[in-house]
């Protein structure tokens, strides 16, 4: 999508995984002359650029991913990607007549064919690069806590779902993250060749893969604290993150750590340097943000699905957290109406 194109038409794309293994791996080697596909999905989406450079569109910011490097989506984030028109091939020179033909190399067609997720391809071909297109990349889908649940049965250590309440940067270069990059390459070639206990193989991986991603994003921010100072506080985070609309009960959150009332509001103060009741608003304010630009819900019915009694309450809040009134926000950031989404499930084969 290029940044005048507005309006696209939002798909809900779920994957619904094969039990025995639910990770699905795709190929994407086709050109567009924009993104005419906006999306989201159910499950995490890593893409990485084998070849070409592609343009994605992540919730309406424009960035460019390069050979190498990777882009690491999380559940229901809206966006859109394609690798732009190749421009024509420049006339060759005239060959001389002594040239013998294998001197002369083959002219490559030029690709025009729209590239989204609805036409992607398996991915089927090693990790060499593909001799018939310039441009490729290929892509992991899956849900951590369905391809890891035979290592975790009674759920994922919080830890493991760092990307559901962190703000990092999606596109990760490989100068940044060379590990994390070879274990996607390492994911894919195991996807790709099925040797034995490949299935084992991927899911220890990507357990990895979680791991590392977690520590290097330790210090991004997490509603104004940092993931290395969550731990004992988990609980409480977690809940508050879900329950966001329900009433504050400190005692509760205590009893959630294992903690006393007191020692619990010590530890969160020390953790995000504001008290339980201003971190719950923060949530609150970036939950109705969220609404605000990815649905058509009524200002006023998004103040109380966030927890606030009032419009008037939920706007100064929103002034005093983010700086604007909650209309203003609204009109500056959505370029995508995300109104009545088309729903497209992918089944696996």
């Amino acid at each position: 999508m290029t940044p005048g194109n507005k309006n696209l038409p939002i798909t809900y794309r779920e994957y619904k995984f094969a039990e025995e293994f639910p990770i699905l791996l795709m190929e994407g080697k086709s050109t567009s002359p924009q993104i005419d596909f906006i999306h989201f999905h159910n499950c995490i989406e890593i893409a990485f650029c084998r070849k070409g450079t592609m343009t994605w569109n992540l919730e309406n910011r424009i960035f460019s991913l390069t050979p190498g490097n990777i882009c690491f989506l999380p559940p229901f984030f809206t966006h859109g990607s394609f690798f732009p028109v190749l421009p024509e091939a420049a006339p060759k020179e005239t060959v001389p007549k002594e040239a013998t033909p294998k001197e002369v190399a083959p002219k490559k067609a030029a690709l025009k064919v729209t590239v989204s997720e609805a036409n992607i391809s398996p991915g089927i071909d090693t990790m060499e690069d593909a001799p018939d297109t310039d441009v490729s990349c290929v892509y992991l889908f899956f849900n951590p806590e369905q391809l890891l649940a035979p290592f975790y049965p009674n759920g994922l250590p919080r830890e493991f779902t760092w990307y559901q309440y962190t703000d990092f940067p999606k596109i990760l270069p490989a100068a940044l993250f060379p590990e994390q990059v070879t274990l996607i390459r390492m994911i894919i070639q195991e996807l790709q060749e099925k040797k034995e206990h490949y299935r084992q193989s991927v899911r220890g991986m990507v357990e990895t893969l979680l791991i590392l991603l977690y520590r290097q994003h330790l210090d991004c921010p997490v509603f104004g604290g940092t993931v290395s100072a969550l731990p004992q506080l988990f609980p409480a985070v977690s809940f508050l993150d879900t329950e966001y609309a329900s009433e504050l009960d400190t005692a509760h959150l205590a009893h959630l750590c294992g903690l006393s009332q007191r020692q619990f509001l010590l530890y969160f103060q020390e953790c995000f340097s504001q008290t339980p009741l201003q971190y719950l608003r923060t949530v609150r304010i970036q939950k109705a943000c969220r609404l605000l630009t990815s649905t058509e819900t009524g200002i006023l019915d998004i103040a109380l699905q966030t927890g606030f009694h009032s419009l008037s309450s939920f706007n100064r809040y929103f002034h005093k957290i983010v700086g604007s009134n909650p209309q203003a926000f609204r009109n500056d950031r959505r370029v995508i109406i995300k109104k009545d989404p088309r729903y497209a499930p992918y089944h696996a084969e």
